[in-house]
């Protein structure tokens, strides 16, 4: 009998399906979040779509698309791709993510003309998925950018608290 259950309990154990993280996620973001950056603090209005792949249960790489406008109205789009490492259960895991991103945007010349600025940079991100449905999860987190070129460098300091994440 104590064979049997033993048997029993080692054949159920073999054949649990393990936790994987899902292959595929889709992020988004569309929010008013305030932007700390070393000229001049400010309100910016932004939307931001991404897609992850999974290569293992911690590892994701991709790249992501947004568009935001200052209260100046100046308007920017970027694209960034990286890796991203969660610890954790996924639904529910802590990440911290790196990319490399390119960044273009209007900016005034000292004339007050108008000239299209290309940026080079990569950001850190931080953060927590928290799981509001099956597949669904609400994923605040901080960034901190550092673009390097055009020179002089510049850096932003982002919390972005309303972001979502579908995952399958």
């Amino acid at each position: 009998m104590k064979a049997r259950f033993l048997a029993l309990t080692a054949a159920t154990l073999i054949a649990l399906p393990t936790l994987a993280a899902p292959t595929h996620e889709i992020s988004g973001n569309a929010d008013v979040h305030y932007k700390l950056n070393k000229d001049e603090p400010k309100w910016n209005y932004g939307a931001k779509l991404g897609y992850d792949y999974s290569l293992s249960n911690e590892l994701q790489i991709g790249g992501a698309f947004s568009l935001n406008k200052d209260k100046a109205g100046s308007l920017d789009a970027a694209l960034s791709v990286g890796p991203t490492y969660n610890i954790g259960e996924f639904s529910e895991a802590f990440f911290v993510g790196a990319h490399l991103i390119y960044k273009h945007h209007n900016d005034l010349d000292a004339n007050g003309a108008q000239i299209d600025v290309h940026s080079w940079g990569f950001d850190v991100q931080a953060g927590k998925r928290l799981e509001i449905a099956s597949g669904v999860s609400w994923k605040p987190y901080v960034a901190y950018t550092m673009f390097f070129k055009p020179s002089p460098s510049t850096w932003v300091f982002d919390i972005v608290p309303v972001s979502l994440s579908v995952h399958w």
